[in-house]
């Protein structure tokens, strides 16, 4: 038995190729701005409004806790980075939430970064992961 290949149902997988990456192209970095100070959302939003990587641009969430950052990340995939303050509605709710994303979670390829305006609150033994 020998089988034809129709020439009426070609598959171009080049142009199938090419869509596909317009598509990922065209999907946006997702960034969680974690902060209890609205002016720091919207400076890192300005700081990062033109900002592009690999032909994405960036979608931001935001968070005013620890606590509302959870919710975000529990529903949100595929965050790529969460730029996180240490002091919000407790001394250490920042780093509760690292520990939360790394070992809950267990996400770890979103880019975490600790920020915080209060010198010695972040020590860097506990925020290196």
């Amino acid at each position: 038995m020998k089988l034809k290949r129709s020439q009426n149902k070609r598959f171009n997988t080049e142009t199938t190729t090419a869509n596909n990456k317009s598509l990922v192209k065209q999907s946006p970095w997702k960034v969680l701005i974690v902060d209890d100070e609205p002016d720091i959302h919207t400076m890192t939003q300005l700081a990062l409004k033109h900002f592009e990587f690999a032909g994405k641009k960036i979608h931001f969430f935001q968070a005013n806790s620890g606590i509302e950052a959870r919710d975000i990340l529990a529903s949100e995939p595929n965050i790529a980075v969460a730029l996180i303050d240490v002091v919000m509605e407790t001394q250490d709710a920042g780093l509760r939430l690292v520990e939360f994303i790394r070992n809950e979670l267990k996400y770890p390829l979103i880019r975490l970064i600790i920020r915080t305006g209060q010198p010695g609150m972040a020590p860097e033994k506990e925020v290196s992961y």
